[in-house]
């Protein structure tokens, strides 16, 4: 195949050109990367898929980080907790409940194989929607008593919202409740 005379005397321009674009294309790909990981503050080993909700997270690391101040083990999270709790947390903040059922929720747990007498619930509730997270769970009388019982190793944080405010479910077991 003949190429045309007109590419003949260009082609220096075009395989610069190439080139060029080429390690545009990858520099820019490098530079979004980068740009993406320093806003979203994690790194991709980080970016897992994952069933838990930001502000679960949030509770989760807020609760972790006062064990760790008292030198406690940290709490191990457990998904079969994360999806009772959210469940009871958007019973509640949708207003079809008052309060969270702990007679509901072992009956869940029990048939998930956890006994249904090592498992401890807190409830944590504010309309205020510019609350952090870690006021809402200072301000909660049992909050303190959670973090330190060393004997509670499994959690699940809960999370809604709804026309009854903000809400978090903890669910706290014992490792050998299951």
């Amino acid at each position: 195949m003949k190429l045309p005379v007109s590419f003949q005397k260009h082609r220096y321009v075009f395989v610069t050109f190439t080139l060029v674009l080429a390690t545009g294309m990858m520099i820019y790909a490098g530079i979004l990367h980068n740009a993406s990981a320093q806003i979203n503050g994690h790194e991709q080993a980080e970016r897992q898929l994952s069933p838990v909700h930001q502000p679960e997270r949030d509770l989760l690391d807020v609760i972790n980080g006062q064990r760790h101040e008292l030198h406690r083990q940290n709490l191990r999270p457990d998904w079969n907790l994360f999806r009772i709790s959210r469940l009871e947390a958007e019973k509640i903040a949708a207003g079809k409940r008052e309060a969270a059922a702990l007679i509901d929720v072992h009956s869940m747990l029990n048939t998930l194989g956890f006994d249904g007498s090592d498992i401890q619930m807190i409830t944590l509730h504010t309309v205020e929607n510019n609350e952090s997270v870690e006021t809402v769970w200072r301000k909660s009388k049992r909050a303190s008593s959670l973090i330190r019982l060393p004997a509670f190793q499994q959690i699940g944080t809960g999370y809604a919202s709804g026309k009854k405010g903000r809400v978090w479910v903890v669910l706290v077991a014992h490792a050998n409740s299951r």
